[in-house]
């Protein structure tokens, strides 16, 4: 029978199916057959080995327990007829002599026990020997008593010590054999021992290939899937998701990278729908500042006490729509990867003016304390870009603060690091929601209790921002109630054009420490 017909007798279309190393079930179930076979096939020829090495043990402790007792009850029996003989020799008494008799041939018996034993030639012979000579000595002690006399001492004597000889001999080659038994256990034992230790040499390599079969042909495909989905979840778009492996698996691979490539368009039309949105907004408010601007003016003649409340309103207004335009074009510019960093000097206590300028109403209105811990610096960044990330810090600590509560403002140099702090008396961030805060469009659970509502994009922005100039945003964990953001950057920043990094590789730069 050729082997294409064997194999295809042994396994089926329906059988063979299953082992098709084209799918991943397939290829589960080979590795599963290849890695099992070995281990079994090893495990079967150790328990077959260790058994026929404790049955060979067991034998030899029973053969020597029944030589052992076979040669004491043998040295008993020739006590005996010692004993029985000489007392005949001497007195000629025929009871004496069936005794003798009858303590012969149950030595006789015993001997004939020793051929359940491993004998060799010179054990038989001396079995034999004893048998003869205790029969002899019966024979001449009867024939002296039936010329009326007794046997010669001396050769009374040499017959007994002839047959102690002989049964000593005995003794010691039954222990030889014994010995020889052991032995050849013993040496099986090594050679099994050295067999095994090959057999686990041999299967360590096999099992290694095998293995490495299994991680080059599922595992590290099911690896791939599992980097692409997490690149996904986290909007790194830009890498097409290749999967090498099995059938199904580069078929799950496939719709992964339809998947990548619709994500991708949609986050392009809503950069898109961002981007024309916003600049369809910022110019009438534009229109919108700069007519409240000439009517505070008094551009148009002097205003009443009421409408110049309404005007600033509308302004204070205009800056807060202003201020989430700014924020959804700056988002919209770093998901178009887009976004470039345009350095200059100011200082940085203006920088801070001008923000809170911006929210002097909010504040009036919340009845809010603002302290300052400013260092007369002047700082090289992104004016526009450090400007925004205030702005909404401060916006959110404003938000969240309570009223007649305080704001804390500070800004310091460390070392080649400038390190500004907001600090508000709100309800902080809880601990599990800071890994989402700065999230885009991510609200947290204490939204409900702002004054003022949000996109919430801002702090995404900031992370943003500060990331692309090499600076960390880090939420620290205060004695007091509140959120305490601290923001880190470069005194002296790489380049001038430096590329924004995407939301993703900056994600690393948020840290919780506990202070």
């Amino acid at each position: 029978m050729s082997p294409r017909r064997l194999l295809a007798r042994l396994f089926p279309p329906s059988a063979r199916g299953l082992f098709r190393l084209r799918t991943l079930r397939g290829m589960a179930m080979a590795a599963l057959a290849l890695l099992t076979l070995p281990l079994l096939g090893a495990v079967g020829y150790a328990s077959v080995t260790l058994d026929q090495l404790a049955r060979g043990g067991q034998v030899i402790v029973e053969h020597g327990v029944r030589a052992t007792q076979i040669s004491q009850q043998t040295f008993n029996l020739l006590g005996q007829l010692e004993r029985h003989a000489r007392e005949y020799n001497a007195s000629g008494d025929g009871a004496l002599f069936d005794a003798y008799e009858r303590t012969r041939i149950e030595l006789v018996l015993t001997l004939a026990e020793l051929t359940t034993l491993p004998q060799d030639a010179d054990a038989r012979r001396a079995r034999a020997a004893l048998a003869r000579q205790s029969a002899e000595l019966g024979a001449a002690l009867l024939a002296a008593a039936q010329r009326g006399e007794a046997l010669d001492e001396r050769a009374l004597t040499l017959r007994l010590g002839v047959l102690i000889n002989e049964a000593e001999g005995l003794s010691r080659h039954l222990r030889a054999l014994l010995d020889g038994e052991l032995a050849g256990l013993q040496a099986r034992v090594r050679t099994t021992r050295t067999a095994l230790m090959w057999q686990t040499l041999l299967l360590a390599p096999v099992l290694s290939m095998m293995m490495g079969f299994l991680y080059l042909r599922v595992l590290r495909p099911l690896r791939q899937i599992d980097s692409a989905i997490a690149r996904l979840g986290e909007e790194q778009l830009d890498e097409p998701v290749r999967i090498e492996g099995p059938q199904d698996i580069r078929a799950l691979g496939r719709q992964l990278e339809w998947l990548r490539e619709r994500l991708s368009e949609l986050a392009q039309e809503k950069s898109r729908f961002l981007r024309h949105m916003s600049h369809e907004l910022k110019t009438p408010l534009a229109n919108i500042r700069e007519g409240t601007e000439l009517l505070l003016d008094g551009a148009v003649g002097p205003l009443q006490p009421g409408q110049e409340e309404v005007t600033r309103i509308l302004r204070d207004n205009g800056i807060r729509l202003q201020q989430l335009i700014e924020n959804l074009l700056a988002f919209s510019a770093w998901q178009s990867r887009n976004a470039t960093l345009e350095l200059s000097a100011f200082p940085l206590p203006a920088l801070f003016e001008e923000v809170l300028r911006r929210h002097r109403l909010v504040i009036a209105s919340q009845q809010l304390q603002i302290t300052r811990d400013i260092a007369p610096l002047t700082v090289r960044a992104d004016h526009e870009k450090l400007r925004l990330v205030l702005e909404n810090l401060v916006s959110n600590a404003i938000k969240f603060s309570p009223k007649q509560g305080t704001v804390h403002l500070q800004g310091a140099a460390h070392g080649e690091w400038l390190q500004l702090d907001v600090i508000d008396e709100g309800p902080g961030i809880p601990q599990g929601e800071r890994h989402r805060v700065f999230e885009a469009f991510y609200q947290g659970s204490e939204r409900a209790t702002a004054h003022v509502g949000g996109t919430g994009i801002g702090l995404s922005v900031v992370l943003e921002c500060i990331t692309a100039h090499g600076g960390t945003v880090e939420i620290i964990d205060g004695r007091e109630r509140g959120a305490h953001l601290r923001v880190r950057l470069p005194l002296r920043p790489a380049s001038a054009s430096t590329a924004a990094k995407p939301p993703a590789a900056a994600a690393g730069a948020i840290n919780s420490p506990s202070s």
